[in-house]
């Protein structure tokens, strides 16, 4: 930071960004001197030795005076011109790197001077120079090789037919590590020459900045069209894209979709020509700061750890007891009729505790934040500044630090501030009910995706079952498939096995989606009521089911999966509720959702208002309750298609898998919590995800390259471990995870005080730049109105799994080491109560695309609701209330 500039001409690249290119550099020079010129070198010597008169008569004269032999010389004399001037190449190509090198690793990100100047002063050398000189070695062999090998061979041939055998020039070793060489050096050429030609035709940015404003947002419709046409042509169409391909018009809606994006990605990438920073700041920034957010999530797992290990303590102390009154009741009553009469004697409890997330409160103890502070849950700890509620358990109540929006301050114990939740208890029949029901409904928002994820969670099985499935269906009907629609009118029919009734809507010939839905859901054919597979612009795939054995009638809507969804979350102008509240009867005043959200939802309501298969279920099937279910984007909008359907169906409850961030507004997103639950995987992008969010991340982001006081590379060292924690990987631990995760700890504190400055930050150009850059973005918030300001939240009663352990296997190890560390298998998570604003900070994490994956939040969701069904009955464990299938908890 900032670009370096050659020629004039800006670069993409810093002057602190060249250490590693330098020392490959000088390793790929090593290489060519002694894996190809020395020994090319040394069989020239060898050859030469065989003539009578030494190596100089061998350069200068021919054998002999044949004309045959005429200027046969010249191939050895330019041969050994080319390699000795290789030789003095590579030298000084290894001085100059070396330079660079050092040079590069003085300063910091923010103090660029004398860096910057030296090292653009050795580049522009390096380019016109040494370029220059590397051409005009390449051509002398070159020239060599097409002028005079062929005469020098054959002139040596005739002279002497059997020393042509022990002849090494010549030799198919020798032409090979030649051509490698001439080879390498021409590509060095070649793309130090395409560098230098589209850096000199690279226009100077002098441009007025409204006019570059303008030009930045047509550039960004460009590449949104570009990308989404390269996808679909590349992907064959696999996900979708052509209604885009097909409606690229500026008078069609689609052109409107690329205008909201390039718009948003404009403004957020608008310098006002005043911020100077490359891509490698960027990740630098985003590496300290993923740095602090693991330092929370340090202080959060070990006080997690904590909090449980006493809780079994406890539990173990009391557990005599609790069997001998477990047995008194279980000799006069069944256990299912002791569930349900619990069930009935928490239930004022459960609506206490939902209560508890609803309103906002000043207080410290709240569960909401005052204000419209921006915060993440990133730790769990022991504060002397929040107090007991008398609500919560103080056993499972425990405070965590949130991030305080717009604080410039790189200390870490100010940016964070203390709030009470709640973690779930395994004796809690109510906390027992939401993650035994959300781990049964998140198989129905895995199966919806159908085919790509059944074959992507069952890559060896999968295929081959489907088509297995197909085959057998396709020879049981013995006829071509035909879709069928169900008039409004007409009830709904309830199937035998053998009937051939298929009510699908843009399935394939072989009915591939319906038989992978089925295979995930595992469910019979008959239990399908409807299914909807149609994608388009704000039109999302959904399915009707019947769960008999819950007795509950499931509605589930897919997430985003295609090009078309993906231009569906980008719909970033949030959209009045009011008109829907006046018509389906709840308050929606001042109340606003994701467009593209809204406009998925208006499209599912209208085809169940078409086929009217729910009044029909409703009477055929009274005692059943209605459930929706969606991940991602498909949950966001099974909770606005709950607020339409609650009036008309009072026992409706709706959960939702990785809600997006900007799902509602805050009263929409909280209102719903009586029958709405959320559940967010651990570090999972999208619930944190929206626009302000994102803005907060790079302002955070350019605030803490600011407060580097090393060069980059010493910001990167902590990737790879220290002598003696290397062992850690292989269960070299020490056996006990608060231990290890302490020292952890340690670790990190003594990284992050290293590598940034105290409170008092020194005031240098990019200080002053980056105080213009907020300037600059304060004034596009300001012209852009109060929708694009609002911020949004997920929606519902809100679980998040917390990471807490962690296996240290080998094969753990291994794992991570391939998957380069986004693999979030292998772990063990803990569930915690958050509230609906406690997620609106971005973590930096190498799972945090990972997480958002249904399949594993459908995993990890049966892991959790299963340990707690062994804790709840801890005659089931041989180990009471620990959980199995991990090595530490």
């Amino acid at each position: 930071m900032p670009a370096l500039y050659l020629f004039q001409k800006r670069t993409i690249l810093g002057g602190d960004d060249l250490q590693l290119p330098a020392l490959l550099t000088i390793c790929t020079r090593v290489a060519q001197v002694v894996g190809l010129v020395l020994p090319l070198f040394i069989w020239l010597l060898h050859d030469a030795e065989r003539n009578d008169g030494g190596l100089l008569v061998y350069l200068t004269t021919d054998p002999s005076h044949d004309a045959l032999c005429g200027r046969s010389h010249y191939f050895p004399l330019l041969t050994t011109g080319h390699l000795l001037s290789t030789i003095l190449f590579g030298l000084l190509s290894m001085t100059l790197e070396y330079r660079i090198w050092y040079w590069s690793c003085q300063g910091t990100p923010t103090i660029r001077e004398p860096r910057s100047t030296k090292i653009q002063s050795l580049l522009e050398w390096k380019f016109s120079f040494m370029i220059a000189f590397l051409v005009g070695i390449a051509l002398t062999y070159l020239a060599a090789a097409v002028l005079f090998a062929g005469t020098y061979l054959d002139c040596h041939r005739d002279e002497d037919h059997e020393g042509q055998e022990n002849m090494w020039i010549g030799s198919h070793l020798w032409w090979f590590l030649s051509v490698i060489l001439i080879l390498s050096q021409l590509a060095e050429i070649l793309t130090t020459g395409a560098f230098l030609l589209r850096l000199l035709l690279q226009s100077n940015e002098n441009t007025h900045q409204d006019h570059q404003h303008q030009m930045s947002h047509e550039l960004w419709t460009d590449r949104c069209h570009w990308m989404c046409q390269c996808l679909s042509i590349s992907t064959c169409c696999l996900f979708g894209g052509q209604e885009l391909m097909k409606n690229h018009n500026p008078s069609v809606s689609t052109s409107n979709v690329y205008q909201q994006v390039a718009t948003a990605l404009a403004e957020y990438m608008e310098t006002g020509g005043t911020l100077d920073v490359v891509p490698t700041d960027v990740v630098t920034g985003l590496f300290v700061l993923q740095k602090l957010q693991e330092q929370q999530k340090l202080k959060a797992q070990i006080h997690v750890i904590r909090s449980r290990s006493q809780h079994r303590q406890e539990q173990f102390a009391s557990s005599s007891a609790v069997d001998q009154g477990q047995d008194m009741v279980s000799s006069t009553q069944s256990p299912n009729k002791v569930i349900r009469r619990m069930r009935s004697g928490v239930n004022q409890e459960s609506k206490n505790c939902s209560s508890a997330f609803t309103p906002r409160s000043s207080s410290s103890e709240s569960l909401t934040p005052t204000g419209s502070s921006t915060s993440s849950l990133l730790g769990l700890e022991r504060s002397q500044l929040a107090t007991s509620s008398s609500a919560i358990d103080d056993q499972w109540q425990q405070n965590i630090y949130r991030r305080i929006s717009g604080s410039t301050d790189s200390s870490n114990s100010r940016r964070y501030e203390p709030r009470v939740r709640k973690i779930l208890d395994p004796q809690n029949v109510m906390d027992q009910e939401n993650l035994q029901d959300g781990a049964r409904m998140a198989k129905y928002a895995l199966a919806i995706y159908t085919w790509m994820l059944y074959v992507f969670v069952h890559p060896i099985t999968g295929l081959p079952r489907i088509c297995c499935r197909s085959c057998q269906v396709c020879c049981r009907h013995g006829t071509k498939y035909r879709r069928r629609r169900r008039p409004q009118q007409e009830s709904i029919m309830l199937l035998d096995d053998g009937d051939d009734f298929d009510d699908t809507v843009g399935d394939n010939i072989c009915q591939w989606h319906k038989n992978a839905l089925l295979l995930a859901a595992k469910l019979d054919s008959s239990d399908l009521i409807y299914a909807h597979f149609e994608n388009r612009l704000t039109l999302m795939p959904y399915c009707i089911l019947l769960d008999h054995e819950s007795e509950a009638i499931v509605i589930s809507i897919r997430g985003s999966l295609s090009l078309e969804d993906l231009v569906t979350d980008a719909l970033i102008e949030p959209e009045s509720c009011q008109e829907l509240g006046e018509e389906f009867g709840f308050d929606g005043t001042d109340q606003y959702c994701h467009a593209g959200v809204v406009g998925c939802v208006q499209n599912v309501y209208q085809d169940l208002q078409r086929h009217g298969l729910l009044d029909s279920l409703e009477e055929d099937f009274p005692n059943y309750h209605l459930r929706l279910v969606g991940h991602s984007l498909g949950g966001a909008s099974a909770t606005l298609l709950g607020y339409m359907l609650k009036p008309r169906f009072n026992n409706l409850k709706v959960y939702v898998i990785a809600p997006p961030g900007c799902s509602m507004t805050w009263e929409m997103a909280t209102g719903c919590q009586e029958w709405t639950t959320s559940f967010v995987l651990d570090s999972d992008i999208v619930p944190r995800l929206s626009v302000l969010a994102l803005e907060d991340l790079r302002d955070e982001v350019l605030q803490l390259i600011g407060s580097l006081k090393v060069p980059k590379y010493q910001v990167f060292e902590s990737i790879f471990p220290k002598t003696g924690q290397a062992g850690q990987c292989c269960g070299g631990g020490s056996g006990n995870p608060e231990i290890d995760l302490q020292q952890n700890l340690v670790d990190l504190n003594q990284h992050i005080s290293d590598i940034l400055v105290d409170d008092s930050t020194p005031d240098t150009l990019y200080h002053q730049q980056l105080r213009e850059f907020l300037q600059v973005q304060e004034e596009l918030k300001r012209s852009r109105g109060g929708s694009r300001t609002l911020r949004l939240y997920p929606p519902g009663r809100m679980i998040h799994l917390l990471k807490t352990g962690e296996d240290h296997s080998c094969g753990h190890a291994a794992r991570k080491c391939i998957t380069c560390c986004m693999s979030n298998s292998g772990f063990s998570y803990t569930p915690i109560y958050i509230a609906n604003d406690d997620l609106n900070e971005i973590v930096v994490s190498p799972t945090m695309g990972t997480d958002h994956f249904v399949d594993r939040m459908c995993y990890e969701l049966e892991n959790v609701a299963s340990d707690f069904a062994r804790r709840f009955h801890p005659q089931l464990d041989p180990e009471l209330g620990l959980p199995t299938g991990h090595s530490t908890v």
